[in-house]
């Protein structure tokens, strides 16, 4: 396991692992998920891993895309 991974959980109830597991259903990249949300691939690694919050707006946009509430 990577070291920047030891203990973060990629599965769960926090809101990186949400994400994640909503993108991964939806069979996107982050990169494709980059692309489509026009955020960078850092910023959403950043989401995934809990490290940053997401604006409200961006939220909107993520939940749009993924299809999720």
């Amino acid at each position: 396991m990577l070291p920047w991974m030891l203990g973060h959980q990629w599965i769960g109830d926090t809101p990186g692992a949400r994400l994640r597991q909503a993108r991964l259903k939806n069979n996107m990249t982050i990169r494709d998920l980059s692309r489509t949300s026009r955020l960078s691939i850092c910023a959403i690694f950043k989401l995934e891993t809990d490290r940053n919050n997401a604006s409200l707006s961006n939220l909107r946009s993520l939940s749009e895309i993924l299809g999720v509430p």
